[in-house]
C-alpha cells in the first residue's frame, strides 16, 4: 500500500499547480472566466481527481502514469466538459490530453524528486 505521506505529498503538490496552470491561468490568457464563476465547484474537482490519481499513480510504471493522465484528461475533456468535439477531434485530443500529462504530471515528477533526495 502506497504511504499516506506520499498521498498527502502529491496532493500537496497537485493542487496549487493544476489550479494556477489549470484554471487561473486561462482567465488572463484565453479570458475564460469559468473559475471565477465556479472556484468552489472546480476546487472540489481538483480535489478528487488529485485524491484518485494518488490512490494508484505510485503503485504503477511511469508509462502507466502519462497514459492515465492522457486518457483521463481526454475522456473529462469529451465527456465531462464537452471541449472535445468527438473521436475525430484531434487537435482538441492530443491538447487536452497533453495538458493533462502536463497538470497532473508535473507534481508527480516533484513528489518523485523529493522522494529520492530523502532516501
Amino acid at each position: 500500500m502506497v504511504n499516506f505521506k506520499i498521498k498527502l505529498l502529491y496532493m500537496v503538490f497537485a493542487i496549487p499547480i493544476v489550479l494556477v496552470f489549470g484554471e487561473i491561468m486561462p482567465i488572463f490568457i484565453a479570458n475564460n472566466p469559468t473559475f471565477i464563476q465556479h472556484p468552489i465547484a472546480i476546487t472540489i474537482y481538483y480535489l478528487l481527481i488529485t485524491f484518485i490519481f494518488s490512490l494508484f499513480i505510485f503503485r504503477i510504471s511511469p508509462l502507466a502514469v502519462v497514459m492515465a493522465f492522457f486518457c483521463f484528461g481526454v475522456i473529462a475533456e469529451m465527456l465531462v466538459f464537452g471541449n472535445i468535439r468527438g473521436p475525430t477531434d484531434l487537435p482538441g485530443i492530443l491538447f487536452f490530453g497533453i495538458q493533462y500529462i502536463a497538470l497532473f504530471g508535473t507534481p508527480y515528477l516533484i513528489t518523485k524528486r523529493v522522494l529520492k533526495k530523502k532516501r
